[in-house]
């Protein structure tokens, strides 16, 4: 903005100067005002210049930061040009011309010419910049032969001066065609596009120059030129137009990121076509100009001055071809290099090619190789991801693919809203059909049942390999009725199979998505629970986790416990077998006989839940005998037989493996071993000082009415009556559960037993107790114990 307004300052003041010399007819005021004008105004403008001061990038340009310095001093130079020329003559009195005021008017044109030579221009090569000055040479040259005939060599012919005067007077012309010369050459090389605005200002400036140059010679030659004339305004405009430009390029230079362009040797720039011709259109117009003087020019001066300036020309076209030749032979030595080089190039691009060739080959070879081991890494990686996520011996999905299965489907189901079953399949006495027929037959087993589960599913669904002897059913889009008709079937199919040594049946614990159940972990939880329900059962049955409920139609976490009662007694000792607080606090003994019962289940399987459910059968029987007023049973009484239930067996830990796991009648020396279990337990339970009311129903629960039970062969009333009621409970426990050596019988078969064996293996008196319990509600008893206590083990 500044730039913008000192210049439109300085139009404004040579508006008003043109139109004051044009119009004020007072020939003195219009002197003054023109000295005044060429001095204020040049020093103005140069005050507007120089005020901005040094550029921020002032030490990284070249000659070109001095450039408005330059053009500033031109104007100075004006102005102090114009204050001689008005001492000496309005002052002194003396002659203008010549005077002192030419030495400042004539060092002015140097500034210029020194201006223009440092004026930014496009980089140019430098074998162009050697034809660029011959070029200019030849141009000078012209410029001066026809200046020396029109300007110089008349004012020189007819000057009456001294010989000062006459070579001042030839001085302007001369320096106006140094500076025509100068800007010629200048466009000649192409100015740099950034100082667009710039370039004009000083063409402007020259041409005022010019045209103020020329009209004083022709009025000074004509003896018309009178001081204060409107034409004297053109040097004050000249001067003002050149600062301007000087003010413009400092802006841009010290504009944001400007960087000088600088020249570059391995740029090339083709010269403008009309430049090349140039030199020798202007050779014909000074031959014309020589035509012409010689017809009708008297003067020998102008004559001669100008046949001399002709053979200068001449000189200047042979240097200027020789500088062409020279130029051309340097540009074929380097096209030829560059042929020369290309054809090298071609030559390693051919080699190259077949390289690259014998190389693609060889690619398309090892790619046929890398295609072979893909393949080979595919089919690798499927059968990876076969063992991955298949069973290796069953061929079912393993662990691992049924827990990605179940969260993937109960996301699914979740969302879409369709029901989803898990069950968990368990195969009944696996370990001891392994130990008496070899584990070849058991995996022979495994696989047989794993191929009647793929056989029983339906498409969509999935079987897998859980572990060990158990297997899981994920049934997606199946509701309880479908999911029983589906494992109904396979149980039937299972137990129905031609095993090679004898009848396998499957215990299976099933659980639905439901509000209950609505994460993977839990389905996976109370499908074991509920397995663990149906092998408590007598297995070879299905359980779902939805029907378990608390033992005796009671809930054995409940806070409080009704101890007036058997069955209240009963439900505060499972809760204690749970590590339920409260229960604890009534029994602490609990705690030592889960850690006992879950020793004993790590030895012997078979007797998984079996403690617990004599525990409830024989406080059952207690109660209706009580209730018969058959027996009268203390607090106290009640006690130590459910101590006596749960522990009545602990002395098998002591029993040998193989008699413990063997499926088959008794041998007589296996039976032997097995009748040492009541006085193992017992001395087992001796070490137990808080155990010890359990001690007579412990020894003594396989003692016979008849008196040929064991250990010590009691008789009749001699037999403890806990361990009568034990007996019986004991009895009913094994005879209504799957063994591997008999099947479950039904109630009316263990009645009549019971009524059979009443008076040799069973107390006659408490019989009537016995069948006074409805079967259903047995059968409540047996289905309805929780099991989930923590002496449960892995097994």
């Amino acid at each position: 903005m500044g730039a913008v307004r000192c210049g439109l300052g300085l139009v404004a003041l040579n508006l008003i100067l043109v139109l004051l010399l044009a119009f004020i007819p007072s020939a003195a005021l219009r002197e003054s005002i023109s000295n005044c004008g060429g001095i204020v105004i040049p020093l103005i403008a140069a005050a507007c210049c120089l005020k901005l001061g040094r550029t921020a990038s002032a030490s990284r340009l070249s000659g070109i930061k001095y450039v408005p310095a330059i053009l500033a001093g031109s104007a100075v130079c004006y102005a102090l040009g114009t204050v001689s020329y008005s001492v000496e003559t309005m002052v002194l009195h003396l002659p203008g011309n010549p005077g002192f005021c030419d030495l400042f008017y004539l060092l002015q044109y140097g500034f210029f010419i020194w201006a223009l030579c440092l004026w930014p221009s496009k980089p140019l090569p430098g074998a162009m910049r050697w034809r660029s000055w011959s070029d200019a040479l030849v141009l000078l040259i012209t410029v001066m032969a026809f200046g020396w005939v029109w300007l110089v060599g008349p004012a020189i012919k007819d000057a009456d001066a001294s010989s000062l005067a006459i070579l001042i007077d030839a001085a302007y012309p001369t320096a106006d065609i140094l500076l025509i010369f100068s800007m010629l050459q200048m466009m000649r090389r192409g100015f740099d596009s950034r100082f667009r605005i710039a370039t004009y200002l000083v063409l402007v400036a020259l041409t005022f120059n010019t045209l103020g140059d020329v009209y004083y010679a022709i009025t000074q030659m004509d003896g018309i030129y009178v001081a204060g004339n409107w034409m004297d305004a053109t040097w004050p405009i000249t001067a003002s137009a050149a600062v301007l430009a000087g003010l413009v390029a400092r802006v841009k230079m010290m504009s944001p990121g400007f960087i000088e362009a600088r020249n570059d040797q391995s740029i090339l720039l083709s010269q403008r076509t009309w430049s090349l011709y140039t030199p020798y259109v202007l050779v014909p117009a000074v031959g014309l100009l020589v035509v012409h003087v010689a017809r009708n020019e008297n003067s020998p001066l102008v004559r001669n001055g100008l046949y001399y300036i002709g053979v200068a020309l001449v000189v200047a076209i042979l240097i200027r071809q020789l500088i062409a030749i020279t130029e051309n032979g340097a540009l074929y030595k380097e096209l030829r290099e560059a042929y020369d080089e290309l054809e090298l190039k071609n030559l390693q691009i051919s080699r190259a090619a077949n390289d690259s060739e014998t190389m693609n080959f060889k690619l398309r070879i090892m790619a046929d190789e890398l295609a072979g081991q893909n393949r080979s890494l595919t089919e690798s990686n499927e059968m990876l991801e076969q063992m991955a996520t298949r069973d290796g011996m069953t061929g079912l999905a393993n662990h691992r693919a049924l827990q990605e299965r179940l969260r993937d489907d109960v996301a699914l189901a979740r969302r879409q809203g369709h029901p989803l079953v898990l069950a968990l399949v368990d195969v009944d006495f696996f370990k001891q059909y392994n130990d008496h027929y070899g584990h070849p037959a058991g995996d022979e087993v495994l696989r047989s049942i794993a191929k009647l589960l793929q056989e029983s599913i339906r498409q969509g669904d999935l079987a897998a390999r859980y572990g060990g002897e158990e297997f899981a059913l994920l049934l997606p889009y199946v509701d309880r009725h479908e999911a029983t008709i589906i494992l109904e079937r396979l149980r039937e199919a299972v137990s129905t199979f031609p095993f090679p040594h004898r009848r396998v049946t499957l215990s299976i614990g099933v659980c639905h998505l439901c509000e209950e159940f609505d994460l993977p972990e839990k389905l996976l939880d109370f499908a074991d629970k509920a397995l663990y329900a149906a092998k408590s059962r007598g297995r070879n049955q299905i359980a779902f986790a939805s029907e378990l409920g608390p033992p005796a139609g009671g809930t054995a976490n409940q806070e409080t416990f009704d101890l007036s009662s058997p069955m209240g007694y009963g439900q505060m000792i499972s809760a204690g077998l749970q590590y339920n607080p409260q229960a604890l606090a009534h029994e602490p003994q609990c705690a030592l006989i889960a850690g006992l019962l879950a020793t004993l289940e790590l030895r012997d399987p078979l007797t998984r839940g079996n403690s617990l459910r004599v525990m409830w059968f024989a406080l059952r029987l207690a109660h209706q005998a009580i209730e018969q007023k058959k027996l009268k049973f203390s607090v106290s009484a009640i006690r130590s037989l459910a101590f006596g239930a749960l522990l009545h067996d602990i002395g098998r830990i002591g029993i040998k493996e193989t008699v413990l796991s063997s499926i088959e009648p008794f041998t007589q020396e296996e039976r032997h071993e097995i009748e040492r279990h009541p006085a193992i337990g017992r001395d087992l339970i001796n070490r137990f000082p808080a155990l010890s009311c359990a001690l007579p129903y412990i020894e003594n629960h396989h003692e016979r009415w008849d008196g040929r039970g064991y250990p010590n062969k009691l008789k009749g009333d001699a037999i403890p009556v806990g361990a009568r009621i034990l007996t019986y409970a004991d009895a009913y426990n094994a005879m209504s559960m799957d063994r591997p050596y008999a099947s479950k019988k039904s109630h009316s078969e263990i009645r009549a037993e019971f009524k059979e064996l009443a008076g040799k293996q069973f107390d006659p008196g408490l019989l009537d107790a016995f069948l006074a319990i409805a079967d259903q509600e047995w059968d409540t008893l047996r289905n309805g114990i929780k099991t989930d206590f923590t002496y449960k083990s892995a097994a």
